[in-house]
Protein backbone atom coordinates (compact mmCIF):
# COMPACT_ATOMS: atom_id res chain seq x y z
CA UNK A 1 0.00 0.00 0.00
CA UNK A 2 2.67 2.20 0.59
CA UNK A 3 4.37 1.72 -2.76
CA UNK A 4 1.43 4.02 -4.08
CA UNK A 5 2.71 7.17 -1.97
CA UNK A 6 4.47 9.53 -4.13
CA UNK A 7 8.07 10.11 -2.67
CA UNK A 8 9.33 12.38 -6.17
CA UNK A 9 10.50 15.47 -3.90
CA UNK A 10 13.54 14.84 -1.17
CA UNK A 11 10.78 16.02 1.59
CA UNK A 12 8.27 13.62 0.39
CA UNK A 13 11.07 10.73 0.05
CA UNK A 14 12.51 11.59 3.88
CA UNK A 15 8.79 11.47 5.37
CA UNK A 16 8.75 7.89 3.78
CA UNK A 17 11.95 6.98 5.17
CA UNK A 18 10.55 7.84 8.95
CA UNK A 19 7.09 6.45 8.07
CA UNK A 20 9.05 3.00 6.87
CA UNK A 21 10.81 2.95 10.60
CA UNK A 22 6.77 2.24 12.30
CA UNK A 23 6.15 -1.31 13.11
CA UNK A 24 2.98 -2.70 13.22
CA UNK A 25 3.77 -4.63 16.45
CA UNK A 26 3.54 -1.42 18.21
CA UNK A 27 -0.63 -1.19 18.10
CA UNK A 28 -0.24 -5.21 19.31
CA UNK A 29 -0.04 -3.83 22.99
CA UNK A 30 -2.86 -1.08 23.06
CA UNK A 31 -5.22 -3.59 21.58
CA UNK A 32 -4.60 -6.36 23.97
CA UNK A 33 -5.04 -3.74 26.72
CA UNK A 34 -8.30 -2.88 25.11
CA UNK A 35 -9.28 -6.73 25.96
CA UNK A 36 -8.34 -6.72 29.19
CA UNK A 37 -11.30 -6.66 32.28
CA UNK A 38 -9.57 -3.29 32.99
CA UNK A 39 -11.12 -1.92 29.42
CA UNK A 40 -14.35 -3.26 30.08
CA UNK A 41 -16.13 -0.45 30.09
CA UNK A 42 -14.41 1.65 26.84
CA UNK A 43 -16.82 1.05 24.16
CA UNK A 44 -17.60 2.94 20.98
CA UNK A 45 -14.15 4.88 20.49
CA UNK A 46 -12.26 5.57 17.79
CA UNK A 47 -8.23 5.25 18.58
CA UNK A 48 -5.28 5.32 16.43
CA UNK A 49 -1.54 3.75 17.63
CA UNK A 50 1.41 6.00 15.79
CA UNK A 51 4.55 4.22 17.12
CA UNK A 52 4.45 4.74 20.55
CA UNK A 53 1.82 7.74 20.36
CA UNK A 54 -1.89 6.84 21.23
CA UNK A 55 -4.46 8.64 19.75
CA UNK A 56 -7.97 9.18 20.88
CA UNK A 57 -9.82 10.54 17.67
CA UNK A 58 -13.70 12.52 17.86
CA UNK A 59 -16.64 10.76 17.28
CA UNK A 60 -17.89 11.24 13.72
CA UNK A 61 -21.31 13.26 13.98
CA UNK A 62 -23.70 13.99 10.85
CA UNK A 63 -23.18 17.17 9.33
CA UNK A 64 -25.75 17.25 6.04
CA UNK A 65 -28.46 14.90 4.84
CA UNK A 66 -29.97 14.12 1.41
CA UNK A 67 -33.66 12.65 1.85
CA UNK A 68 -35.62 11.14 -0.59
CA UNK A 69 -39.14 9.93 -0.01
CA UNK A 70 -39.11 7.18 -2.81
CA UNK A 71 -36.22 5.68 -1.60
CA UNK A 72 -33.26 5.45 -3.53
CA UNK A 73 -31.26 4.51 -6.41
CA UNK A 74 -27.78 4.11 -8.11
CA UNK A 75 -29.40 6.73 -10.41
CA UNK A 76 -30.86 9.23 -8.11
CA UNK A 77 -27.76 9.30 -5.41
CA UNK A 78 -25.68 10.01 -8.20
CA UNK A 79 -27.94 12.63 -9.75
CA UNK A 80 -28.94 14.38 -6.24
CA UNK A 81 -27.75 12.76 -3.28
CA UNK A 82 -24.25 13.69 -4.24
CA UNK A 83 -24.03 16.74 -5.36
CA UNK A 84 -26.42 17.88 -2.45
CA UNK A 85 -23.51 16.00 0.11
CA UNK A 86 -20.90 17.44 -1.89
CA UNK A 87 -20.58 20.89 -0.33
CA UNK A 88 -19.79 19.50 3.24
CA UNK A 89 -17.18 16.99 2.21
CA UNK A 90 -14.67 16.83 4.34
CA UNK A 91 -10.81 17.81 2.43
CA UNK A 92 -8.24 15.28 2.14
CA UNK A 93 -5.33 15.99 3.91
CA UNK A 94 -1.91 14.85 3.94
CA UNK A 95 -0.68 12.96 7.26
CA UNK A 96 1.88 15.25 7.32
CA UNK A 97 -0.64 18.43 7.82
CA UNK A 98 -2.46 16.34 10.54
CA UNK A 99 0.66 15.16 12.21
CA UNK A 100 3.22 18.10 11.81
CA UNK A 101 5.64 16.16 13.89
CA UNK A 102 7.76 12.96 13.59
CA UNK A 103 6.47 9.71 15.41
CA UNK A 104 8.14 9.45 18.93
Amino acid sequence: MVGSIPTNTPEAAERMKINMRLEAGKIAPFTLALLSEQAKDITGQIFGVRNNEIYLFSQPRPIRTAHNSEGWTVESCVERAIPMLQGSFTPLQLSRDVFPWDPV
